[in-house]
């Protein structure tokens, strides 16, 4: 989409329609460029004479205009206009002195001729050999090609290519017209015969076996193969007219990304073993003080063995969630929803009934966080169950979860009894809320507040903390 006071807009006579077609072709100059490694300009004439022009800027990948006030320097472009053929020849660059350039037509729905493609290489000089610039220009014919002939509906393979990429075309039987440096050396690496062109892609050891049906469809795709221990990714770009068929092969050297995605895959085995392996221990750990808080007669020491169980199974909760992810992430919806299970299994009032709702958005946190996280809602929600309702009471707890800007803010409500008329957090002593204190400002570096719950009067407890 051009903006309001682009040149194409306010200094042609370009219909909407033909504005389209040139956006179009915009989008796929920065894939153009990479490949060519000339600089690709659209001009078109202005309403006061001259050209507009529009190149794409690398470094800030947007679309350059400018306006020339003369077409003097530009004999070849202005031969195209008239011919609306295409021409070839040494041409001016903008201040840069002669340049080999090639000139496409681009011609719209009706057949008008609107603009050219100029493709232009201001290193290559009238004394080049004929077989360099033959090369040159059967390559920006291709991409030519490729920019007004749109082959494939899907533009997200159309990346731009890396120096290092080796770029093969060919034609619709297999036969290479055109081989860049990077590709002979992906011949050597296969073991190929250096001498790509005039031979057949299908010959020799290089797996290509996608190209008649690329080329019937109309369909770009994306293929690796391996030859030895060198992993090649090959992206195949149909370019085909009435008259022509043609291929363009990438080949990318994808070797080292596959080895360091092996090692990465290696190394997540081992972390989630090693959460699957702590997970374990600690419900051990619990299995043998649930032991001794059978064994034991005194109610109070019940009572702390129980809260004990509960705190190493909320940290067991977050190792097994890990466990179960690629990256050492969980989300806090499933602290959140399998915590109130647990503590709803151990600790809920006879004949009560007491829901849960989460409400808000998944958010992913770092698993050393998540187990702080998880202590201090198993201690909330151990509160609430302990203090805020009733034996044969019905009830709700939700937890709201919401992330803004640079922080991430968890408030907990309940409708039950209320917090006492001199509670102070500041004055608690309890061990369970120095716990969640100590937690929230140490640990988390948040802030926390207890209140009144102000719809069901409750209690709500917010807790906000800075995200990583």
């Amino acid at each position: 989409m051009l903006k309001k006071e682009s040149l194409l807009i306010t200094d042609t006579g370009l219909s909407d329609l033909q504005r389209q077609l040139i956006s179009q072709i915009f989008s796929l100059f920065s894939f153009a460029e990479s490949l060519t490694k000339q600089e690709i300009t659209f001009f078109t004439p202005a309403i006061q004479g001259g050209f507009i022009t529009c190149s794409y800027h690398n470094k800030e990948q947007t679309i350059k205009e400018a306006l020339i006030a003369s077409r003097r320097n530009y004999p070849l472009w202005v031969s195209l206009l008239q011919t609306g053929g295409r021409v070839t020849g040494f041409q001016q660059g903008e201040g840069k002195g002669l340049a080999s350039t090639i000139a496409f037509p681009v011609i719209d729905n009706g057949g008008q001729c609107i603009g050219g493609l100029s493709f232009s290489d201001i290193d290559v000089g009238p004394d080049v050999a004929d077989d360099v610039l033959q090369a040159m220009r059967l390559l920006a014919e291709t991409i030519y090609m490729v920019l007004v002939l749109p082959q494939n509906l899907d533009t997200s393979i159309y990346q731009p290519a890396d120096f290092n990429d080796g770029i093969l075309v060919c034609n619709e039987k297999g036969r290479i017209l055109y081989a860049n440096e990077s590709a002979h050396r992906f011949a050597d690496s296969i073991g190929m015969d250096r001498r790509l062109l005039g031979s057949s892609v299908h010959a020799g050891l290089l797996k290509i076996s996608d190209l008649q049906e690329v080329l019937h469809k109309r369909q770009g795709r994306e293929v690796e193969e391996f030859y030895g221990d060198l992993v090649v990714e090959q992206v195949l770009f149909p370019v085909r007219s009435s008259s022509l068929q043609r291929c363009i092969i990438l080949l990318k050297d994808k070797t080292k990304l596959r080895e360091k995605e092996r090692e990465l895959l290696v190394k997540n085995s081992v972390i989630k073993e090693i959460h699957h392996r702590v997970k374990n221990n600690l419900q051990t750990v619990a299995g043998l003080l649930r032991m001794e808080a059978r064994r034991t007669h005194s109610e109070e020491a019940k009572l702390a063995l129980k809260e004990g169980i509960q705190r190493i199974e909320s940290m067991a909760l977050v190792h097994e969630a890990v466990s179960h992810y690629e990256e050492e992430y969980v989300d806090i919806k499933i602290i959140c929803e399998e915590l109130f299970r647990l503590l709803q299994q151990g600790m809920m009032p006879n004949n009560s009934q007491i829901d849960f709702y989460y409400e808000g958005d998944s958010y992913l946190i770092a698993s050393h966080r998540a187990t702080y996280v998880s202590l201090v809602i198993n201690e909330i929600l151990t509160n609430a169950f302990e203090h805020a309702f009733l034996p044969g009471t019905s009830g709700r707890i939700r937890i709201q979860v919401k992330e803004e800007s640079q922080r991430v803010r968890l408030t907990i409500l309940d409708n039950g009894q209320g917090l006492p008329d001199d509670f102070s957090l500041a004055s608690v002593s309890g061990l369970g809320l120095s716990i969640v204190k100590n937690l929230v400002q140490n640990e988390l570096a948040g802030q926390l507040v207890f209140q009144k719950n102000p719809q069901d009067q409750g209690t709500q407890v917010s807790i906000s903390f800075a995200k990583e």
